[in-house]
């Protein structure tokens, strides 16, 4: 009987436990003041859609100074590609693009570049 009711309360708790560990972001009404502290959830669309207020461009680049550091990757530059235009009021992006650039300058081993539309749904 003990065996039965250990397992029982095992299977009790993880019904407990995944039920807790669900949680939905409402990803559309975020500020961009909290796209900034999380940018992973900034929406990007390949269009700028209708009726939106559109911010403008964004862009940013990526400098590799150091070997180690290695070149920026896409996630990264998407990362820093969402800040930015968050920090411009965007709570969303389109038209994004990433190139990783050719060969080393003087003060930067690769550079990688990332472009988008920020805007704002109305």
């Amino acid at each position: 009987m003990f065996k039965s009711f250990a397992a029982a309360a095992a299977c009790a708790s993880i019904v407990v436990l995944a039920g807790c560990s669900v949680t939905k972001i409402d990803t559309d009404h975020m500020s961009s003041a909290d796209l900034i502290k999380s940018p992973q959830y900034m929406g990007i669309r390949p269009t700028v859609p209708k009726n939106v207020q559109v911010i403008g461009p964004v862009d940013v680049t990526f400098c590799q100074k150091k070997i180690p550091e290695g070149p920026a990757t896409a996630d990264q530059m998407m990362t820093l590609l969402r800040i930015a235009a968050a920090q411009k009021g965007a709570t969303a992006m389109a038209e994004v693009s990433y190139h990783l650039n050719g060969p080393q300058t003087d003060t930067c081993f690769s550079t990688a570049t990332a472009h988008g539309i920020g805007y704002v749904h109305t």
